[in-house]
């Protein structure tokens, strides 16, 4: 974080700068609700919202407003920008995955990597059904990366059992938890397992369960979750105690993703040539 607002300090017109440190206060900002009293993970959709730091999130959008008024466009802005979508939802309680699906959109013609597809999927799947985003995610048979990746199984047995493919559901399970190395996550994703083995898949057959109440992106959110959440935190987080504040910061979080954000980005990354790679900064990072 250090690094960070330093390079905003040295190229404080660099949007991509500012943008990267948007992405990294959206992602300390909810640090502290990633574990529960007992040290299970908790799942973004799971977390408190009054929780997480105002501070740190309304800086992150001041970033953003700063990145959006200088018309480039750029990776870690796109991502910062769906960080900001992500927190709308869950503080709001409005669904807004359309707008997402836009976002990743972007991200992908800018960086056309596995892990932007993997989540462009999950958020395809709240937006048009599992089935629709099983036919976006990407095959492991195609790129050898992903045979080794624990959140394209999690995605991908998530996706399957609301489909009601259980056999395909387990075993995608198996995957996932025999390659994740954190304890905590291993264990939510055995009681995802579990949980729907309980509930059964005969009358789900070929059927899409999306409306079912199971929440995919909770499945997903903890994909990098035990990465995003290990680097260590430089700033004391601060819930801001006024109605008042947070009903004004939640209009500015709605105005920046549905018109800065969203309307400007996506047009310039349709018609930029920016290739990326390398691993990205998950923007479903809870």
């Amino acid at each position: 974080m250090f690094l960070a607002r330093l390079v905003t300090e040295l190229l404080p017109d660099e949007p991509e700068a500012l943008g990267l440190l948007a992405l990294m206060l959206h992602a300390e900002a909810r640090r502290r609700t990633r574990r529960n009293a007992e040290g299970q993970y908790v799942p973004l959709a799971e977390q408190d919202p009054e929780l997480w730091s105002s501070q740190m999130i309304m800086e992150a959008e001041a970033l953003l407003r700063r990145a959006s008024a200088l018309n480039s466009v750029g990776r870690y802005q796109l991502e910062g920008a769906l960080q900001s979508a992500h927190v709308y939802r869950c503080r709001m309680g409005e669904a807004n995955w359309a707008e997402v699906v836009q976002l990743y959109d972007a991200l992908f013609a800018l960086a056309a990597s596995p892990v932007v597809a993997i989540n462009r999927a999950l958020a395809i799947a709240e937006a048009q059904g599992a089935s629709a985003a099983l036919n976006a995610m990407p095959e492991a048979a195609s790129d050898a990366r992903l045979a080794g990746y624990q959140p394209y199984w999690a995605a991908r047995a998530e996706l399957l059992a609301r489909t009601g493919a259980r056999e395909e559901a387990r075993d995608g399970y198996e995957m996932a938890i025999g390659l994740e190395r954190d304890e905590s996550v291993r264990r939510f994703l055995q009681r995802r397992q579990s949980a729907f083995a309980r509930r059964g898949f005969t009358a789900n057959i070929g059927r899409d369960t999306s409306n079912d109440g199971v929440n995919v992106p909770r499945a997903q959110n903890q994909f990098a979750g035990a990465v995003e959440g290990s680097g260590p935190g430089f700033v004391e987080e601060h819930v801001a105690g006024s109605h008042a504040q947070t009903f004004v910061e939640r209009r500015r979080l709605r105005a920046l993703v549905e018109y800065a954000l969203l309307d400007r980005w996506t047009e310039l990354a349709q018609h930029s040539t920016v290739g990326g790679v390398g691993p990205e900064h998950d923007a479903w990072y809870e």
